[in-house]
């Protein structure tokens, strides 16, 4: 069942190319709207996509939600299986 707060967003390459769709829950680990503040890390599901890649290297990735909002990312955590979470860094 899809949570309320959940939020959905792409995550692009640095040549604005989509890798990945996800959905930002509520777990937010510190303050800062919907697509965080440098420093703060909100849990996330993989919705479609693939970040390994970009996960084992830590390269950092753009994310712009519904609404136009932009924010650069890291991909610290992969969620474990599918319906788990993982956490995205807001750089």
């Amino acid at each position: 069942m899809k949570n309320s707060a959940e939020i959905p967003a792409i995550v692009y390459d640095n040549k604005n190319k989509p890798l990945a769709m996800v959905s930002l829950n509520g777990h937010n680990i510190a303050p800062g709207g919907p697509l965080g503040l440098a420093g703060s890390m909100r849990s996330f599901r993989l919705l479609k996509g693939d970040l390994w890649e970009y996960w084992n290297q830590q390269t950092v990735l753009l994310m712009r939600d519904n609404d136009g909002r932009e924010s650069s990312v890291r991909i610290f955590a992969l969620p474990a299986e599918a319906e788990s979470s993982g956490f995205i860094e807001f750089v």
